[in-house]
């Protein structure tokens, strides 16, 4: 039996919803669709081209709104470390997305994506 693309779209999206209904284990209106908040959870990172490197910014040192340096070595072979100025923290502090440098270690750098939780 041939399908139509129609009935193939409909049939996909009918096991689609199945599926997703049977991950979420709950009423769709006990979903919590809370924005990410830095100030309540803190920030994490995303870090292209990475190998090993990690950072999280807890809440209490966004909420300070005071520069820091971290070290983002993690499981790499080599250190960076990342300043966040104050005026980094006080856009984390809004929830805003922001973008660093991390210092040059074995040869490079990364740029780090910050984003809250």
């Amino acid at each position: 039996m041939d399908l139509s693309r129609r009935e193939l779209f409909a049939a996909t999206a009918a096991g689609l919803g199945a599926a997703l209904a049977a991950c979420g284990g709950g009423d769709a209106d006990a979903i919590d669709a809370s924005p990410p908040s830095c100030t309540d959870n803190g920030a994490r990172s995303i870090i292209p081209y990475n190998h090993g490197h990690t950072l999280e910014i807890p809440a209490a040192d966004i909420a300070a709104g005071t520069p820091r340096s971290y070290d983002i070595t993690g499981g790499a072979d080599h250190s960076h470390t990342v300043a966040i100025s104050d005026a980094d923290m006080a856009m984390l502090a809004t929830n805003a997305s922001i973008q660093v440098m991390s210092s040059v270690g074995g040869g490079h750098s990364h740029t780090i994506d910050l984003r809250c939780r």
